[in-house]
């Protein structure tokens, strides 16, 4: 399953060119987000002030908005902007931003908590501004893992 997520910037005048990320949701790593998410799920369970958890994860590559980016579609033929800016990601198939929209960052995490996980970076050459993707929840990534979780971490 391959995603654009809407990312946003700590500051509002600049974003690095990191205005969307493009994650490839695998099989393989949506099950080690899930194992993540199980692990995060039972520290909540034993701490109610938890609150998440950050693993270095340069999973995401962050790209600006570009020419072709309006023509672009879901993967049910949407709008690939009307369709991020209403569910803050989208479902692709045919779309790879292009070589040229790609921005660089930094210290890319995944950040994890009981139910979802967003993904944060710091653009390249710049040491205050963070980028952070919208959550992803725990039911898309259950889909691309192809299995479910129950509330405190289970495998169903």
């Amino acid at each position: 399953m391959k995603l654009v997520l809407k990312a946003f910037s700590s500051n509002e005048d600049f974003t690095g060119d990191c205005d969307y990320a493009f994650l490839d949701l695998t099989k393989e790593y949506a099950e080690m987000l899930l194992k993540r998410i199980e692990k995060a799920q039972r520290m909540k369970a034993e701490d109610s002030c938890f609150y998440a958890v950050k693993y270095w994860d340069a999973s995401c590559e962050y790209f600006k908005y570009h020419d072709g980016f309006e023509q672009a579609q879901d993967a049910n033929g949407k709008s690939l902007e009307e369709a991020i800016n209403s569910e803050e990601y989208a479902v692709v198939t045919d779309f790879t931003p292009p070589e040229d929209s790609y921005a660089r960052s930094d210290c890319d995490q995944a950040v994890v908590d009981h139910e979802s996980v967003r993904w944060m970076c710091y653009p390249k050459h710049c040491d205050s501004t963070t980028i952070d993707t919208m959550r992803l929840l725990l039911d898309v990534i259950e889909q691309a893992a192809g299995r479910k979780l129950d509330e405190v971490g289970a495998a169903k």
